[in-house]
């Protein structure tokens, strides 16, 4: 078993990283058969899930309850300090789906099953052939990565002169009091920082305190132009979804954003556009994972299966807007989507991941709170009051250089 393991992980390149939109060879699509529908009378198997909340449809979970005769108790998070603020409290789920730097922590904590490959032959459906680091070799074997999406700029094309080709454009602009108020971040302590990191030439996973501080005081330079940032409770990925609405409405010109919501917003607005900057950024994976507590091994496994089905996975990506690492679903995909950004690789040198940082994470939490603590005192108040605006180029002068 463990060999088959070893020969899968040298195999899966896992393309859901840089370059999906390259020409890959063909992959045997296999879809395992679902088992029948429950007409025994056997009682449905409970299976505890964690997931973020956007993903799993009720529509998509009733096809799962009838498809397989299980009934699900769902538990949500909208971001991964709550998800992780779940998990300390207890392991209280059979099936978790979390961001690949907590399935990390899982593993190092010794809370994950590994995942047995022969139990999910829909497997062969993911995308094979490109290199991965050498790290995902780990995720590999205690999670199996469904959704990813990268982090890039955001833009309207119709205001803006030229292609931001690097994150300065966003934390240094040259035109800082044009863009005052109409600049946008995540709402997101790994993510928002993991970019300020790589826009200084660091590493998104340093341990080291220095550059932490030096990361967040570069985010505090952009909020002190009026950054706007999801405030709300209901805030998921960040608020990428409000940022998309905010540029896809002119109230934005430069936002950071994820490939996956900046698509639906490029649907309602075609002047909008995404690029990745050539520092580099960060590609996200959302990734299912089998906690060592599960009562319900073999149910899990046969949940991550049918997920892995071509028309499922489709589905998945099409309600949510987030890419999916099965390459057998092509076909099924909304075309605006697949076309979008949202499958686009990143056109910067460098890719990145988070990983867990161990004791350095309280570093990152640290210069968070101040951050926040920033923007609800100095800046906030401000935007609220709606002061230090300039629309001038809204309302017909040139696009900002």
């Amino acid at each position: 078993m463990k060999t088959l393991k070893v020969i899968f992980l040298g195999l899966v390149g896992l393309a859901v990283i840089y370059g999906l939109r390259q020409e890959l060879k063909t992959i045997k699509t296999v879809e395992a058969a679902a088992p029948a529908d429950n007409t025994s009378g056997v009682d449905p198997t409970t299976l505890r899930v964690l997931v973020r909340h956007g993903y799993f449809s009720p529509g998509l979970m009733q096809q799962a309850e009838n498809g397989l005769n299980v009934r699900f108790e769902v538990s949500y998070y909208r971001n991964d300090d709550e998800c992780w603020q779940l998990l300390e409290a207890g392991d209280a789920w059979d099936l978790m789906l979390v961001a690949d730097h907590i399935a990390l922590r899982l593993d190092q904590l010794n809370r994950t099953h590994d995942i047995d490959y022969e139990q999910i032959p829909n497997h062969h459906n993911m995308v094979l052939g490109l290199s991965m680091p050498q790290e995902m070799g780990a995720l590999l074997r205690c999670s199996v990565p469904l959704f990813y999406t990268a982090i890039g700029i955001g833009y309207d094309a119709s205001l803006v002169g030229s292609i931001p080709l690097s994150w300065a454009a966003l934390f240094q602009p040259q035109n800082a009091n044009l863009l005052r108020g109409h600049l946008g971040l995540l709402n997101d302590a790994r993510r928002t920082l993991g970019i300020a990191l790589i826009s200084l030439g660091k590493s998104p996973n340093t341990t080291n305190p220095a550059d932490i501080r030096q990361a967040a005081n570069r985010i505090r330079q952009c909020m002190a132009l009026l950054a706007v940032m999801d405030r709300s409770a209901e805030t998921t990925h960040g608020g990428a979804a409000f940022l998309a609405q905010q540029v896809s409405q002119q109230k934005l010109i430069l936002t950071m954003i994820t490939a996956a919501e900046m698509s639906r917003a490029m649907q309602v607005n075609p002047a909008l556009r995404f690029t990745s900057p050539n520092e580099g950024t960060l590609l996200c994976l959302d990734t299912l994972v089998i906690p060592q507590s599960s009562k319900a091994r073999a149910t899990a496994e046969a949940v991550i299966n049918f997920l892995l089905r071509p028309r499922i996975s489709a589905q998945l990506t099409n309600e949510s807007g987030y890419a999916t690492t099965n390459q057998a679903a092509t076909g099924y995909f909304d075309p605006w989507l697949y076309h979008g950004p949202a499958f686009a690789s990143p056109t910067g040198p460098q890719l990145f991941y988070l990983r867990d940082v161990g004791d350095a994470d309280i570093h990152y939490r640290a210069v968070w709170l101040d951050l926040m603590a920033f923007y609800q005192t100095q800046v906030i108040p401000v935007l609220d009051r709606g002061v230090g605006f300039k629309n001038s180029f809204i309302e017909g002068n040139d696009p900002v250089p």
